[in-house]
């Protein structure tokens, strides 16, 4: 059991050495692509990929585990996490597509919206 561990960690990104959107310009921009449609478009990779991938490259199993992101998954980042066997998944904020819901529930993934933290810190004096 991995109880309160970091498995893995994932990003929104161009593949490993490849030059990203900030360098080259956003193609899906240019194209004036809503969010949400014609993934692949974009040369990024998303995080939700990304953590599967860094999981299977160092040997960790992600089968039970929660995965914490700022936004909801697009469809193809739910089936891969549904594959990958995760049991619950905490976001922020939703993504522009919302067929992941279906998906989670018929999987027994539990999906757990948060409210927005704070941007700032206080501290106490």
């Amino acid at each position: 059991m991995w109880d309160k561990h970091i498995l893995a960690t994932g990003y929104n990104g161009a593949p490993a050495g490849f030059k990203d959107c900030l360098e080259l310009g956003c193609l899906r921009n240019e194209l004036d692509i809503p969010s949400g449609e014609r993934h692949e478009i974009c040369r990024a990779i998303h995080a939700e990929q990304n953590v599967v991938i860094q999981a299977a490259l160092h040997g960790v199993s992600l089968e039970g585990s929660t995965i914490f992101a700022t936004h909801t998954p697009c469809v193809l980042c739910a089936k891969i996490l549904t594959n990958a066997r995760i049991k619950r998944y905490v976001s922020f904020r939703k993504y522009n597509d919302s067929a992941f819901v279906q998906l989670f529930k018929e999987a027994g993934i539990e999906l757990d919206l948060k409210d927005r933290p704070s941007p700032s810190i206080n501290y106490l004096d």
